[in-house]
């Protein structure tokens, strides 16, 4: 991690010397710290949720009813609190498009940002349609709050299950994103 962190910097400061403009090096910046904080983020949430998970089936198999109603209310909490995250992110990146819809509009010959601008609108779309599936696990887990009949423990299993996979889906998209804007500040620093 701290070898992707100063490779970036690298980066950037390299960027700056080929004369790239200061306000692309900063939002280039911006995005590789979000990229890593939401990184770090997406690890804790999947450890948190495989800890929560393995907690489960050890309450289950000693028919544990008060430990899986801790459970319960962990889970719905850690789900809660991702989904708000996800929201809030997803508001910010839709702001964000939006200013790189305005500031696009003034186009010339070879200039990229258009095609950033559709990019972005496309992850705002899949992070928008991520974040509902996310949002429905949560109901799904509220409909069975409280249940401990081995049917609802069942579905209680498969959506902590999704969850987890879910979890392990945005680690992925947040890793490709930091490729990606490492990838756009090598690209910048190269001489013009």
């Amino acid at each position: 991690m701290k070898q992707v962190a100063l490779m970036l910097a690298t980066l950037m400061v390299s960027a700056t010397a080929y004369g790239q403009p200061a306000r692309e090096v900063a939002h280039d910046k911006r995005e590789v710290a979000k990229d890593l904080r939401e990184r770090r983020e997406d690890i804790r949430d999947i450890k948190v949720l495989e800890v929560l998970a393995a907690d489960f089936e050890s309450a289950r198999a000693r028919w544990d009813l008060r430990a899986l109603l801790v459970i319960d209310e962990r889970v719905r909490r850690v789900a809660a609190t991702e989904l708000a995250q996800d929201k809030a992110e997803l508001q910010r990146d839709s702001r964000e498009v939006q200013h790189d819809i305005h500031e696009a509009r003034p186009v010339t010959a070879g200039d990229d940002r258009r095609e950033k601008v559709r990019e972005d609108v496309r992850d705002v779309r899949a992070d928008r349609a991520f974040m509902e599936k996310h949002a429905q696990v949560l109901r799904d887990l509220d409909a069975l709050y409280g249940r401990m009949d081995a049917p609802s423990l069942d579905q209680k299993r498969a959506l902590m299950g999704e969850l987890i996979g879910l979890a392990r889906a945005e680690l992925r998209k947040d890793t490709h994103d930091l490729r990606q804007d490492a990838k756009e500040l090598h690209e910048e620093r190269r001489p013009r």
